[in-house]
């Protein structure tokens, strides 16, 4: 049999000699505009917050001579912006006082500035997206380190390239707040955006996850991490029937589904580890609908970085945007370098907690604590027993603390029992909670909830 080389797709364009996106006309009006008034500066100001936007390296030194002199009170126009370019050096090197009016005269009305601008970032973004591709590219024929690692770097490139020009400004009065303020008030501040913890005694102190908020849940080994993982995730996709996704570094996905059936089926966990008796496929089989049906995603990459989180929520945001996500755990996460471990921790805890802000999503990252707990007579954890980091009970709005009294003592009269410790708050009160802890099943579940194995001690 003779074979064929594959034939490549000739490109749609050649575009070795071509120029980069860009709009000068544009550009013009906008500069026109922003060196006239101080309103016009505004509004370009809250579509364009580079300087690097404009095309023309010119353009570039103008537009942030006007609004460094803005920022400090100095009144503009293209005397005055002329004036201060000249004291900087750099008069002769943008076209002097002539091209500052020849720009000026081009603004067809300082109302339309807005119009302008949004043309540049559009040319920006697009310039950004051909940068992308050549860096994109470059790292795919270097084919330096870990292939993992080559491809965050490459997804880090492709996602700073497509995120959308930002055309709205954070900042606003009070009174501009206002109106919103009050129909939150109004319409209840709690119930629609919170995430409710899967356990109803551990509402009492927190009613729910709010977006934007980092949730750190701290243990050591065996006491119920990764369940408390999966109860929020069965909670909010299987109940709730809400989009979520699971960062799991620990366990490998079918790890995961052995423990949402053996919770929702009411299975031994232990069983999945061999086959399946008859009763046991019954009960399985009846779950599998609702499981199969719930908006689950599990990720299981052995190598999970920041970069990698957000490149999987910004794609979800596409379709189904999380409502929640979980890292499970946070120590086994590939992490920024830095000097120490400690410094690598600091910054990851402090993308998660701007990643939640950037999707409005609550994230639950679990994290291993201190082996000094054992030593201290109550065993409680605290806040000060994060492993590796003080960042992590800064960067959190919640922390909770799980404590298994029988790992340190098998014949506490306590056996059974799962204490849930908010240690750290923003939101609302501090306090322990108890659930029950079915870790044969694994789940944990409220003692007054039907599922509880007989009365509490």
């Amino acid at each position: 049999m003779t074979h064929t080389a594959p034939r490549h797709l000739a490109p749609v364009g050649d575009t070795t000699d071509a120029e980069p996106p860009h709009d000068l006309d544009a550009e013009q009006v906008v500069i026109g505009a922003a060196i006239q008034d101080q309103h016009a500066l505004d509004t370009v100001t809250d579509i364009i917050r580079d300087p690097a936007d404009f095309y023309r390296p010119a353009h570039q030194v103008i537009y942030a001579t006007a609004r460094d002199m803005a920022d400090r009170g100095h009144p503009l126009g293209a005397v005055a912006v002329n004036a201060e370019l000249a004291k900087r050096g750099e008069g002769a090197r943008v076209g002097g006082a002539l091209y500052l009016h020849e720009c000026a005269a081009k603004v067809p009305a300082l109302a339309n500035a807005g119009y302008y601008a949004r043309i540049v970032a559009e040319k920006a973004a697009l310039r950004r997206l051909v940068e992308a591709g050549t860096r994109i590219a470059q790292i795919g024929y270097t084919g330096v380190g870990d292939i993992d690692d080559i491809l965050d770097h490459a997804r880090a490139a492709a996602d700073a390239a497509t995120e959308p020009p930002t055309t709205e400004t954070t900042a606003m009065t009070l009174a501009e707040r206002m109106p919103d303020y009050i129909d939150r008030l109004e319409s209840g501040r709690t119930s629609d955006n919170l995430i409710p913890p899967p356990y109803k005694t551990l509402r009492r102190l927190i009613p729910g996850f709010a977006p934007g908020q980092l949730i750190a849940v701290g243990a050591r080994p065996g006491s119920g991490k990764s369940v408390m993982a999966v109860d929020i995730l069965r909670s909010v996709c299987l109940h709730q029937g809400l989009p979520g996704i699971l960062f799991s570094l620990e366990m490998t996905g079918d790890e995961v589904m052995d423990r949402v059936y053996a919770a929702e089926a009411e299975v031994n966990l232990a069983k999945f580890t061999r086959r399946l008796a008859e009763e046991d496929w019954q009960r399985v089989s009846a779950a599998q609908p609702r499981v199969t049906a719930a908006p689950m995603t599990i990720d299981d990459s052995s190598s999970i970085s920041l970069a990698h989180i957000r490149s999987r929520l910004r794609a979800m945001s596409r379709r189904n945007p999380a409502r929640i996500a979980i890292v499970d755990y946070l120590q086994l996460m590939s992490m920024p370098k830095a000097d120490t471990r400690e410094q690598s921790i600091a910054a990851t805890t402090r993308d998660l907690k701007l990643m939640a802000r950037e999707f409005n999503v609550p994230i639950v990252v679990l994290a291993q604590l201190n082996r000094g707990l054992e030593g201290r007579q109550d065993k409680m954890p605290g806040l000060a027993d994060f492993r590796e980091s003080g960042a992590i009970e800064q960067d959190a709005n919640i922390a909770i603390m799980l404590h298994r009294p029988e790992n340190h003592d098998p014949d506490t009269p306590r056996a059974g029992e799962l204490d849930l410790h908010v240690a750290k708050n923003r939101s609302g009160p501090l306090g322990v909670e108890t659930v029950q802890a079915q870790f044969h099943y694994a789940r944990a579940v409220d003692f007054d909830d039907p599922r509880a194995l007989g009365a509490r001690r």
